[in-house]
């Protein structure tokens, strides 16, 4: 039992000294690690200086005015993009008006070509049917249909056709 005591003691004392080991190894690279960061963040900020002196001075006038001209120029554009969108409202209501007065004079000139159709269908019938009165009247008389032609001052062919267009309704 005693080696046993012993050698549980020899263990748990090994065991501490591998980790207090590694615990140093650990400590070691993040110490290496930190070094390199700071070493590559001192070279950026060189770098980063030596480019600011360069600006410095007369460059950073230019720089400065070239970038105060640059936004002048874009406010001039800004500007003329705003007219020019201003304007392109103005002529789409134009247009807009435009289409609702043509298309009130389309629908006003549709509906009096209509009327205007129906009015002359309305006369044709009532000057066929007026013809085909005369014409009856002089077949009644005992007229040849030449004859009523010839009274009538209409084609032959006309005649005979409204005659026997008419006729075959009421026979």
């Amino acid at each position: 039992m005693e080696y046993g005591l012993f050698s549980l003691g020899i263990l748990i004392v090994v065991i501490s000294l591998f980790i207090s080991y590694k615990q140093n190894n650990n400590s070691q690279d993040d110490y290496y690690l930190q070094s390199e960061l700071l070493s590559e963040i001192r070279a950026v900020k060189d770098e980063l200086e030596d480019k600011l002196d360069n600006i410095e001075g007369e460059n950073f006038q230019q720089v400065f005015d070239q970038q105060r001209e640059q936004n002048n120029a874009n406010q001039n554009l800004n500007s003329t993009l705003d007219n020019i969108e201003d304007r392109i409202i103005e002529l789409e209501e134009k247009i807009d008006r435009l289409e609702s007065k043509m298309n009130y004079s389309l629908s006003n000139a549709v509906s009096s070509a209509a009327n205007e159709t129906q009015n002359k269908e309305e006369q044709a019938e009532v000057q066929e049917h007026q013809a085909y009165q005369k014409i009856k009247e002089l077949v009644e008389q005992g007229l040849s249909l030449a004859e009523v032609a010839q009274k009538l001052d209409m084609g032959t062919r006309e005649v005979r056709l409204i005659w026997k267009f008419n006729s075959r309704g009421e026979g």
